[in-house]
């Protein structure tokens, strides 16, 4: 009695292992898909240094001089891959958050999407990322790598009619871009 005992208490340990394995594995792959974004959300910011006012003539650069907010002109409002700047900024990531490099994105676990709009016109911009990743469980995780692959269009993830968003974990997160201003003198 006492071994049948010890041997139901041990299976029910054994199950909230396993529970808590999963759930530790989730919250890690959360985690690093959030530091991914916020990663973005600096390289934004980095990227509008150079969408300033000159400090003598209090004239305004161009935000075509930009790596990627000039999407905000081109494609407002739309989701789409972050281009590579040729040395950072891959719009992939591995499991620990690194950049995959561009011809290896189909390896990538991560995918980082941007979504760039005006706030005030040619003064602020409302920058949104979204970082995708597939879910583990037979339909994702780390057997199934492939999100930032050129045949997984961004567009798909906006059309649940192309594919089922249960397959997928989102991370979302928003700031504003301010143009930087030299004070004038």
């Amino acid at each position: 009695m006492g071994i049948s005992l010890l041997i139901i208490a041990s299976s029910g340990i054994v199950a909230l292992q396993k529970v808590a394995s999963q759930g530790n594995g989730h919250a890690r792959e959360l985690a690093v898909a959030s530091q991914v974004a916020r990663t973005w959300i600096e390289r934004l910011r980095t990227d509008a240094t150079v969408w300033n006012t000159s400090p003598k003539t209090g004239t305004p650069s161009d935000i075509g001089q930009t790596v990627w907010l000039n999407q905000v002109n081109s494609a407002p409002q739309v989701w789409a891959r972050p281009v590579f700047n040729g040395v950072l900024g891959s719009p992939g990531a591995d499991v620990h958050g690194n950049d995959v490099p561009v011809a290896e994105l189909g390896n990538a676990f991560y995918c980082t999407h941007i979504r760039l709009s005006w706030m005030f016109p040619e003064e602020v911009i409302r920058a949104d990322v979204r970082v995708v990743w597939q879910r583990a469980g037979g339909l994702g995780g780390f057997n199934n790598l492939g999100v930032c692959a050129d045949g997984q269009a961004v567009a798909n993830f906006d059309n649940p009619a192309l594919q089922p968003l249960s397959r997928y974990n989102f991370v979302y997160l928003s700031s504003s871009i301010f143009r930087n201003k030299a004070l004038l003198q």
